[in-house]
């Protein structure tokens, strides 16, 4: 009698010891599917370009959803009492928690640009949600989610309804400052027509961008751009001359150019003409 009890103990064990690595051997196939229709990035990017998100989502999901569901609760809290920072600091802890749903981002987008901004009174701060709320879909819940078209379908409101149109009373605010950062990354838009203002940015709209998502927006150059750019005589020479004066061809040339340059466009936006103190301003 006691051995039937033993061997059923063995053959259950060796039925579960099959099922473990019957899961083990379908991992792999099904992690390429999900790769190829898109539903995770290749080469596990979320681990490499969010090792934080990925040191959480290893939780045990019983203790992750109760933690979860304790963050909403103390998120609302923060918010309602006008603490806005802490809320948001949880509100991004929450999205780490649950990169791949879509909701959440979309949540807490929402709660910043419109709740929380609304909350506030100075155009400062107006414009700091705002632009957090898209920072927070934009840099981060569409990379994770890139099939989500609710995540683009809120980023474009955004941009569309609380910026482009006059139901926030400080949309004003929100264009000028959203102009400004435009005019930063691209310039100041040359004087003419409304068709010749489109035309001289065309180029950059064409410009091609490597899109692989191991890749994409891990630098403000993209490499293989720069690469392409160097390749020109006249650009390779440039370059040469700024490195003597310890200047690089990234986002640091672009700083002097907005502080420093002569431009019209450039200098409009100055209260006064820049200063020049050393040989390599």
């Amino acid at each position: 009698m006691s051995v039937r009890p033993w061997i059923a103990q063995c053959l259950w064990f060796a039925v579960a010891c099959g099922l473990l690595v019957a899961a083990g051997l379908l991992q792999g196939p099904m992690q390429q599917q999900r790769q190829q229709q898109e539903f995770t990035s290749p080469g596990d990017v979320v681990a490499q370009n969010h090792p934080e998100v990925a040191l959480l989502t290893t939780a045990p999901g019983g203790l992750r959803a109760l933690l979860v569901n304790y963050l909403w609760i103390r998120a609302e809290q923060l918010k309602n009492q006008g603490r806005f920072f802490d809320a948001m600091q949880l509100a991004e802890l929450i999205c780490k928690f649950q990169p791949r749903f879509a909701g959440v981002w979309s949540f807490h987008s929402w709660n910043m640009a419109w709740n929380i901004s609304v909350a506030t009174h100075t155009p400062a701060e107006r414009w700091m949600w705002v632009s957090n709320g898209i920072r927070l879909l934009r840099d981060n819940g569409i990379p994770l989610n890139p099939r989500s078209l609710i995540l683009y379908k809120d980023l474009g409101w955004i941009f569309f309804s609380k910026m482009g149109q006059t139901t926030d009373e400080m949309h004003k605010v929100y264009k000028q400052r959203w102009a400004a950062e435009m005019q930063r990354l691209l310039g100041a838009p040359p004087a003419g027509t409304t068709a010749q203002v489109i035309e001289a940015f065309r180029p950059i709209a064409a410009a091609p961008l490597d899109k692989d998502p191991r890749r994409q927006g891990l630098k403000p150059i993209q490499p293989g751009q720069l690469a392409v750019l160097l390749r020109d005589p006249g650009v390779a020479a440039y370059a040469e001359l700024l490195a003597g004066y310890d200047v690089r061809v990234d986002e640091s040339l672009l700083d002097a150019y907005n502080r420093y340059s002569l431009d019209d466009g450039a200098a409009m936006v100055r209260v006064g003409p820049p200063v020049l103190k050393t040989e390599r301003q």
